[in-house]
C-alpha cells in the first residue's frame, strides 16, 4: 500500500468518526485571524490508570502536552493554531506528520489549553 492510498483511507476513518472542530489562525503580519473547520480525533494523552500513567511519563515526562489532536494528513495546521474544543481553545505547540512514501497519511497535532470560549 502506498502513502496516498493509506491518507485516503485515514482521511475517510476521521472523517466517519472523527468531529469538525474550528481552526483559528492568527496573520502575523495584520493581525487578523482565519478559522476553518477540520476533522480531528482528539485523544487526551494525560493517562488514567497507573499502567498507562508510567507509559505516559515515559513519552512525555517534562512536556505540557495534554491532548494529541488527529487529523488526516493533508489537513492545513501549524504551530500556534487554536483549535476550539470541549468549550476551550487549545494552541498546537507542535505537529508531527506520519509520512509514507512522501505522502503525510496522518497529522498528529500536539495541543494545551489555553482560553476558555
Amino acid at each position: 500500500m502506498n502513502g496516498t492510498a493509506l491518507q485516503t483511507i485515514t482521511t475517510n476513518n476521521i472523517l466517519a468518526h472523527g468531529q469538525a472542530l474550528t481552526v483559528t489562525r492568527l496573520n502575523q503580519s495584520d493581525g487578523s485571524t482565519t478559522t476553518s473547520s477540520i476533522y480531528f480525533l482528539p485523544q487526551p494523552l494525560n493517562a488514567t490508570g497507573g499502567g498507562n500513567l508510567n507509559l505516559e511519563a515515559g513519552y512525555n515526562a517534562g512536556e505540557e502536552n495534554p491532548y494529541d489532536f488527529v487529523a488526516s494528513g493533508a489537513a492545513d495546521v501549524t504551530e500556534n493554531d487554536k483549535i476550539t474544543y470541549n468549550g476551550f481553545k487549545w494552541r498546537v505547540l507542535n505537529t508531527n506528520p506520519q509520512v509514507l512514501g512522501g505522502v503525510a497519511v496522518s497529522l498528529h497535532c500536539y495541543a494545551v489549553r489555553e482560553q476558555a470560549v
